[in-house]
């Protein structure tokens, strides 16, 4: 009986290390295949008043590019906050939302409910956006929030600059 790691099994985990490795070197091989194949290239998304049409621009920014124009007409403005007895709803649920901001311009920070009804605060993310220029993207991670949007003031009173795409 030898000490130390058995034989059969060190070389089963080396012949599965190298399998990786393999598999792997593979995998960037179809990687690199794919970026340098003709397709459809680089894609940029913009979003612009309805004066101006939609669709495609071919070869924008760089040449094999394309950026698509879609039309929407922004909503948004400026909106009082009550202080921490009342809350009020900022943003209906908007499955068609496709870029957000909302800054804190008031003086005192803001806590953003994301959820459907206003006073109802159980199970519901927040967000705080500090005073005097505090804000948020709308996104959790890389995702666009599209549901409703409740806010009250901490503190006080407070304003919120919104613009919705």
């Amino acid at each position: 009986m030898g000490f130390g790691p058995d034989r059969d099994q060190v070389n089963a985990g080396l012949g599965a290390f190298n399998g990786h490795l393999a598999q792997q070197a593979r995998l960037i091989e179809l990687l690199e295949r794919l970026a340098v194949q003709e397709g459809p290239g680089v894609q940029t998304l913009a979003i612009s008043e309805s004066a101006i049409r939609g669709g495609i621009e071919a070869d924008f920014p760089t040449p094999g590019a394309k950026r698509w124009i879609i039309p929407r007409v922004p909503s948004g403005g400026v909106f009082a906050i009550p202080k921490e007895e009342a809350m009020v709803t900022l943003l209906q649920p908007n499955t068609r939302r496709l870029g957000l901001s909302i800054v804190n311009s008031g003086e005192h920070a803001v806590r953003l409910y994301l959820g459907e009804v206003a006073g109802t605060q159980a199970g519901i993310g927040t967000a705080w956006l500090e005073p005097e220029g505090g804000s948020w993207d709308g996104r959790l991670s890389s995702i666009m929030w599209c549901g409703a949007i409740c806010a009250v003031g901490l503190g006080g009173a407070s304003q919120v600059d919104i613009a919705e795409v």
